[in-house]
């Protein structure tokens, strides 16, 4: 639907990246109620929220991720992120 590929940190208030050569992967702090515009990202994307939530609207569906929940996006899907009332802390590994 043409939206634009971006980094996984799009929008963060915090982030690391480590590059292992096979895999990014990423410390992502995202600030309470920010949302994320559809958008997609070039690499497939395997996520943790390791604290607080966000909802993911991919494929038509919306899916609410909380603490602990984990879930992929094939490359280039187009999806929009909405964070919850909370600080939201989600680990993100991008395989080659």
């Amino acid at each position: 639907d043409g939206a634009t590929p971006v980094p996984v940190s799009m929008g963060t208030v915090r982030s690391r990246s480590v590059d292992t050569g096979g895999c990014v992967v990423s410390d992502l702090w995202f600030g309470a109620r920010h949302v994320l515009p559809r958008h997609t990202h070039a690499r497939p994307v395997f996520a943790v929220v390791l604290r607080g939530g966000l909802s993911t609207a991919i494929a038509g569906r919306r899916f609410e991720c909380t603490t602990a929940t984990a879930w992929t996006e094939p490359p280039e899907e187009s999806h929009a992120n909405r964070v919850g009332s909370a600080v939201s802390r989600v680990l993100v590994l991008e395989p080659d």
